[in-house]
């Protein structure tokens, strides 16, 4: 059996085309497992209110992103559940118009298009770089409140204003991600295999621009195609350029290939990823082959008490453990930012409209978000977070240290730092 016929098998386990069109179709879904007890107010409650506000949630639902994306919507939706249920912000409630994007650029424009005109709400969930870019236009034109949660190319700070991030940008982690190989660990060439789109070519400007100025030398750089599923010619480049640490800045389905493949080339250097690599896929191609592979997580130790009650939780809705589980705390948390901003702007009498949500972003600034700890927007409409640095150890995930903004592995000036 090939590579590619175990990655298909693979995916028809985890996603079916029933689990797809039991969250899709635009229609207004709110259901979930409760975990109405993971947040504390934040908003004082007067008189109930009757006002329900809907958003749109743009993310993949089919495809070969699916296996994320499903596990990202759900957890949205149990946090929909929860902000009515706990009668939260004021007492409003929230509805998702739900879409399928399969975390393609065209596909999502058409899901954008239709939350936005069927549904008619004014603010939209989505991810995936390329796909953000594709409607960073649109939300532009139409003034409607993009939140990009899960999307992390550093260039989406400048899509424009109706355009915000409530996931750290790939500056923050992969910044970390190279002083600390370079300074702590005293790596000194590395190489980096990366997807040759939006969600990889600006990453690894970042990881060379940083790991060089702490005084290592990036010796090879080999790029992929997207839903590529060889990657021997690539790997067989890095293995003859010599270097102790191999970056892989690539997609959910390609980096177990990658590892595997690696491993099968005898290559034994450090290897690291970034979130995507905290997934059942990386473990199930072979879990012994990840072992020792470092990456990124800008979430707190799921040992946190509101964090592991929500793992529990949503292990249970979806009978076996969360692929991406970072991505699935923002995507929690990602509802109550826009409960937060409609309360805001409910209070003030203001009309809910993507021009409003967005001036309540400005003017709140911190968002108390349960899972991932306070969001607080900055004035490009990106956030800073703690990074995590982790570790698969015998198939788990496990972690490792955090590093903070500000710090000597993640100094303020790196972050602002231009790339051509």
């Amino acid at each position: 059996m090939s590579l590619t016929d175990n990655r298909d098998d693979l995916f028809k386990k985890q996603v079916s085309r029933r689990d797809a069109l039991k969250l899709g179709g635009s229609a207004l879904l709110g259901a979930g497992a409760g975990l109405s007890s993971l947040s504390s107010p934040a908003w004082a409650s007067g008189a109930e209110k009757s006002a329900t506000y809907k958003f749109g949630l743009v993310l993949p639902m089919t495809g070969s992103n699916a296996a994320f994306g499903l596990d990202q919507v759900k957890a949205a939706l149990m946090s929909v559940d929860d902000i009515n249920r706990s009668k939260k912000y004021g007492g409003i409630k929230v509805q998702a118009a739900v879409e399928d994007s399969q975390a393609d650029p065209r596909v999502g424009v058409e899901a954008f298009n239709k939350v936005v005109s069927v549904a008619g709400v004014p603010v939209v969930i989505s991810a995936w770089s390329s796909v953000i870019y594709a409607l960073a236009s649109l939300a532009n034109r139409e003034k409607v409140l993009l939140i990009s949660d899960g999307a992390a190319d550093a260039q989406i700070a400048h899509l424009g204003h109706y355009v915000v991030s409530a996931f750290p940008l790939n500056n923050v982690d992969i910044t970390a991600l190279a002083n600390y190989l370079r300074l702590e660990l005293k790596h000194k060439k590395a190489g980096i295999i990366y997807v040759n789109n939006a969600t990889g070519q600006f990453p690894t400007k970042v990881f060379k621009y940083v790991f060089e100025k702490a005084g290592g030398k990036v010796v090879s750089m080999q790029s992929h195609e997207p839903d590529a599923t060889d990657f021997t010619a690539q790997l067989t480049k890095l293995r003859a350029a010599g270097p102790d640490v191999i970056h892989m800045h690539s997609l959910v389905e390609e980096t177990p290939i990658i590892i595997k493949q690696a491993r099968q080339l005898g290559i034994k250097a450090q290897l690291t990823s970034y979130s995507v690599a905290e997934s059942q896929l990386v473990l199930s191609e072979d879990g012994s082959l990840a072992d020792g592979l470092l990456y990124t997580a800008l979430v707190p130790p799921y040992s946190e008490p509101k964090v592991a009650t929500f793992i529990r939780a949503l292990t249970a809705r979806l009978r076996r453990a969360p692929n991406g589980t970072p991505y699935t705390l923002y995507l929690y948390d990602a509802p109550t930012i826009v409960a937060q901003a409609a309360a805001y702007v409910d209070k003030r009498g203001w009309k809910y409209t993507g021009t409003n949500m967005r001036r309540a972003i400005d003017e709140i600034k911190h968002f108390d978000t349960p899972l991932t700890g306070e969001t607080t927007f900055t004035a490009n409409g990106t956030v800073l977070k703690p990074v995590g640095i982790k570790r698969i150890e015998k198939g788990s995930f496990v972690y490792v240290t955090r590093i903070d903004p500000g710090s000597k592995l993640l100094p303020y000036d790196e972050l602002t730092h231009t790339f051509g």
